[in-house]
């Protein structure tokens, strides 16, 4: 969820039950503002599995990132750097 300064509602995106989101930013892709958050799943251990989410600025999802051979992201920061994404 995010809000406005008056505490207005102004963007909400509902998970699927049992999963969490963490790490919203602002971040610059191509040049352009965009909307970047991990989300997953948090086992007891504390420790995320789960993708990175990049939504522009109507929020409409740009592109989830994932770990690696077949790792799932942890829930700690994401930065876009060049060459992230390709």
């Amino acid at each position: 969820m995010i809000f406005d300064e008056a505490g207005n509602l102004v963007w909400f995106d509902p998970l699927a039950p049992n999963l969490a989101a963490s790490n919203l930013q602002v971040q610059q892709y191509n040049g352009r503002p965009v909307l970047t958050w991990w989300q997953g799943y948090i086992p007891p251990q504390g420790f995320g599995q789960g993708e990175e989410v990049i939504d522009n600025s109507a929020y409409q999802q740009v592109a989830r990132v994932h770990a690696g051979n077949g790792y799932k992201a942890d829930l700690h920061d994401f930065h876009i750097t060049p060459g992230t994404l390709r």
